[in-house]
């Protein structure tokens, strides 16, 4: 049988890839490496943030009920009254000029977070980071005349003395966001 012209150019592809045509595929691998790992980074990063923000939140909230009529309590624990120690809660008790008494208890974090703070007394003395556990929790009170931070209870609800909470740090692997209090003038602000 005689060979055509299509059949000698058919014998010729070797049917591997080309050069030109790994390398393409090689960039496109590694921009898509590149998306998915960023991708994933802002996602494990996105539970600290919300966390934070919800304890901001609430401690201003705090602040500004204490400065109108009501006294008022924040409380962060890991755990609530069921005792469930899967999350981290805040709970905002308000006592009215009637005595009445309102609790509002919210979810602010999963338990894979790490929630730790620091205390300071009235020299700039600094604790070392507590973190919030079954154990320890936080409780935050404002001053109603003037808005500036009361000193902290400890988790047995006494009270801690003089000292006063100086950062609440949110912490997920390498995601950490910093709560800033501002004793003097009450201020709370998130880094």
């Amino acid at each position: 049988m005689k060979k055509t012209a299509y059949d000698k150019k058919n014998n010729n592809k070797n049917g591997g890839f080309s050069l030109v045509e790994l390398i393409v595929v090689i960039a496109i691998m590694a921009v898509l490496t590149g998306i998915a790992s960023m991708s994933l980074a802002s996602v494990m990063g996105v539970s600290v943030k919300q966390c934070a923000r919800d304890i901001q939140s609430a401690a201003n909230q705090t602040r500004v009920s204490t400065l109108g009529k009501d006294e008022v309590i924040m409380t962060i624990t890991k755990g609530n009254k069921a005792k469930s120690s899967e999350a981290y809660y805040c709970t905002i008790v308000t006592k009215d000029g009637l005595g009445k008494t309102i609790e509002n208890e919210e979810k602010i974090g999963k338990s894979n977070l790490d929630i730790t703070y620091v205390l300071s007394d009235s020299k700039g003395n600094k604790t070392s980071d507590i973190t919030l556990d079954d154990t320890h929790s936080l409780t935050i009170k404002f001053n109603r005349g003037t808005g500036a931070m009361a000193p902290c209870m400890k988790s047995d609800g006494s009270s801690g003395g003089d000292y006063y909470c100086m950062q609440i740090k949110v912490k997920k692997n390498s995601t950490e966001k910093i709560i800033s209090f501002y004793p003097e003038t009450g201020k709370v602000s998130l880094n």
